[in-house]
């Protein structure tokens, strides 16, 4: 029954996260299209850069709905663990893409600095990339809310990447307003300036979710979870191993060596309290006596 209501609560989870990254399907579509009428009109390489940014994101949305679906049919199977790890391999693979995307525009804008060419300002173009700020600061805010229910590792890129994109915008728009008084290659230098932005963060998201789906946990923090486990239970630890589902979701399964299992539910209590307490990882124990070795 146990089980039974984990793959329930797994599979609600999952159809949360495809409606969340619909919705950032449709939103950075809108997105894309309004910026890239906007960039060609007006001939800026940040504009541009910003709408294949939207673009991008949509993509990934598509991709992460896709996969998703899959999730959700294995977690119908009772493989849940499985589903767990196509999120956050998605994850991964969503950063790369983000972090390509930003090197390409590097290229470009680099092109823009050797090769100028003029950019034509209007307030009405700046008043409706101010606009798609703020749709993806209001798009982080619901991001965030979802992130706080589901605890899902893509909707967490998705609200990192938000709000990057809505700082990103915001340095378009300076440089777009500052061609109208300066020399036009201040906007290939900001399309230079939002792809690294674009790089550093994608970066940051690559190394976050490789680790989750290596399962890999720091090796202060495991010595200190094994330390744990062998001085309250004063026994062998044969082996220890670990489930990464976020970078503060850590699961670590214990197994002892005993002779009698007398007092194991109360020791296994506590070493569950004092790992999560000291460490923050979740603790799992399982002892196997000395005749079944």
């Amino acid at each position: 029954m146990l089980n039974e209501n984990t793959n329930k609560n797994i599979m609600e989870r999952e159809k949360t996260v495809v409606k969340v990254c619909i919705f950032g399907t449709i939103a950075n579509l809108v997105l894309f299209f309004t910026k890239l009428y906007v960039s060609l009109s007006a001939n800026s390489i940040s504009i541009f850069s910003d709408a294949v940014n939207n673009l991008s994101d949509s993509l990934s949305c598509v991709l992460a709905v896709i996969c998703m679906l899959c999730a959700v049919g294995f977690a119908k199977k009772g493989i849940s663990y499985l589903a767990a790890k196509i999120e956050q391999l998605l994850s991964f693979i969503l950063a790369i893409v983000v972090a390509i995307i930003g090197l390409n525009f590097i290229y470009s804008s680099i092109e823009r600095l050797i090769y100028p060419t003029p950019v034509w300002f209007s307030v009405k173009y700046f008043a409706v990339i101010a606009s798609t700020a703020f749709v993806k600061l209001f798009m982080f805010f619901i991001y965030r809310s979802f992130l706080k229910r589901t605890g899902s590792p893509i909707i967490k890129v998705m609200a990192a990447d938000s709000i990057t994109d809505f700082a990103v915008t915001l340095v378009t728009l300076i440089s777009f307003s500052m061609t109208h008084f300066t020399e036009y290659t201040v906007d290939a230098f900001a399309g230079f300036i939002i792809s690294i932005i674009i790089v550093i963060e994608a970066v940051k998201l690559i190394k976050t979710n490789l680790l989750a789906v290596l399962n890999v946990v720091k090796r202060e923090k495991r010595e200190e979870f094994i330390e744990i486990a062998k001085e309250i239970s004063g026994k062998k630890v044969l082996d220890v191993s670990f489930s990464v589902d976020g970078e503060d979701d850590i699961t670590g399964f214990i197994r002892l060596l005993c002779k009698t299992d007398d007092n194991f539910k109360i020791e296994a209590k506590e070493i569950s309290k004092a790992c999560f307490e000291k460490t923050g990882i979740k603790a799992q124990v399982v002892i196997s006596l000395d005749d079944e070795i």
